[in-house]
């Protein structure tokens, strides 16, 4: 289970008088404007497009075509590399998640999740051609807490194996996920394909000690239910020619759209390289401090709290959340995760924004914390003193929280906040923010491209729109 992302908290933000949700993307605009929009087909071909890419928080401008259809072949020809990959399952209340790992030579050699590894139990390894028969755990050769990776050996001589490629595919490439032997309960999954359309940044507050913002693919995919087998954490994203490009990572469910993420491994044959020549084996499992990753995740507390989220269930979901802060008070996952499960109940209305207010005020990090740390507090302040009703100190801190990190996404809940009080030259900026740090985002270029209409400029409008359209295809009509 992902922790809640801080750009899906500021899609629920309260408090606010009109639009508090992102809106339906044919809702009208929440302007009187003189030019209506004209919708433009996308159904075509191909769809040229000037597409922001997100690189260290900057715009970069550059053209990309993207095509509406996958490449001819390329979901059977990915479907049948499954004898390359491996798989495991774990079990968490009543849910069972897969993750999956995939060969990268004849001699054993393989990349795999990082998380199962660490902690008190071994996984148990299968193929799809011998579910039956469980393979010998591998031994680690090298940890990669960035991409949530590992380098791992087996005994086991594959069937098949992958080759990474060193090249980085571009936005609007076609890609598609290899499947598992992991079935959910079902029949064999089959690979399922989508264009990147974002090389996105991503927060590193999963690692420990935290590190620096990475990138990330993001692939437009649909939210059809049978492809679940297939999304697991750690299967292999390919391109045209078979090459893997990245190691899938996960889902972010979001308002009328699910993000697919995947880690790029246009680095790794190097790492590996170096990896495999300084020889040093270790067994399993992985003691979960070597993880590099924030201890909270490995705990059953944290993998409770997921499905109890998932299900619905906020009152345990966030009695889970305050158990696994008691039991990691020192991380940052335990206490985003109990701060998100407590802006949830204040959604549904079962808790007060004053206690949210004061969870938040707790949370502030020494004055000598990271530049990061302090923009995270400020965020969450920000959002508490927007539920408790205000709103102008809300602003102070969620402009503080932008100033010190762009990355803990308060231009979000700044752009919501001014475009409902009609200040749109602030709200314009804050949600090109938004979408140049989010170029996925649907909802962010749909409330975009009506703060643009009401400026009546158009020619930005009309763009805006466009990306609207051409991502609702992706995401929804696939």
């Amino acid at each position: 289970m992902k922790p809640i992302a801080q750009d899906q908290a500021a899609d629920s933000i309260r408090g606010l008088p009109q639009q508090a949700h992102s809106p339906q993307p044919n809702a009208p605009v929440p302007y009187s404007v003189s030019r209506p929009a004209i919708r433009r087909s996308p159904l075509l071909i191909a769809v040229a497009l000037t597409m922001v890419l997100a690189v260290a928080g900057r715009a970069q401008e550059a053209p990309v075509e993207f095509t509406t259809e996958e490449p001819a072949g390329m979901t059977e020809a990915a479907t049948k590399l499954r004898s390359a990959l491996f798989f495991t399952k774990t079990k968490a209340g009543e849910k069972v998640f897969g993750h999956a790992g995939f060969f990268i030579g004849k001699d054993g050699l393989a990349l795999y999740p990082l998380e199962p590894l660490c902690g008190e139990t071994v996984p148990i390894f299968r193929t799809a051609e011998a579910e039956d028969a469980a393979l010998k755990p591998p031994v680690v050769l090298e940890v990669f807490p960035e991409q949530a990776l590992a380098l791992v050996k087996f005994d086991h001589r594959p069937q098949a194996w992958l080759t990474i490629t060193r090249e980085t595919p571009g936005i609007g490439t076609w890609v598609a996920v290899v499947p598992s032997g992991f079935t959910g309960g079902g029949p064999l999954p089959v690979a399922v394909s989508g264009p990147i359309v974002a090389h996105r940044i991503t927060s590193g507050s999963m690692t420990h000690p935290p590190r620096p913002a990475h990138k990330q693919f993001s692939i437009a995919i649909g939210k059809n239910p049978s492809y679940g087998p297939t999304l697991t954490s750690g299967a292999p994203v390919i391109n045209g020619r078979g090459e893997v490009v990245a190691a899938f990572s996960g889902s972010q469910p979001m308002p009328g759209q699910t993000l697919r993420l995947a880690n790029p491994l246009a680095g790794f044959p190097e790492q590996i390289d170096e990896a495999v020549k300084q020889g040093n084996l270790r067994k399993l499992p992985l003691p979960i401090l070597d993880s590099g990753l924030d201890p909270a995740i490995f705990s059953n507390t944290y993998l409770l709290m997921g499905g109890r989220a998932m299900a619905g269930d906020l009152v345990q979901a966030r009695g889970l959340a305050r158990k696994l802060l008691e039991e990691f008070p020192d991380s940052r996952v335990a206490r985003s995760q109990e701060f998100g499960m407590a802006a949830e109940q204040v959604i549904a209305g079962s808790s007060n924004p004053d206690e949210l207010l004061d969870l938040a005020k707790r949370s502030q990090p020494p004055a000598s914390a990271s530049p990061a740390d302090q923009a995270a507090y400020y965020e969450r302040l920000g959002q508490a003193l927007v539920h408790a009703g205000r709103t102008e100190e809300a602003i102070e801190a969620l402009r503080k929280s932008n100033e010190l990190d762009q990355w803990a996404l308060a231009c979000m809940t700044l752009a919501v906040i001014h475009e409902n009080r009609r200040e749109l030259e602030q709200a314009e900026g804050y949600w090109r923010q938004a979408t140049i740090m989010n170029p996925e985002r649907i909802s962010y270029w749909d409330r975009y491209q009506g703060v643009l209409a009401a400026r009546k400029k158009w020619k930005e409008a009309d763009a805006a729109q466009d990306r609207v359209y051409l991502l609702e295809d992706f995401y929804r009509s696939r």
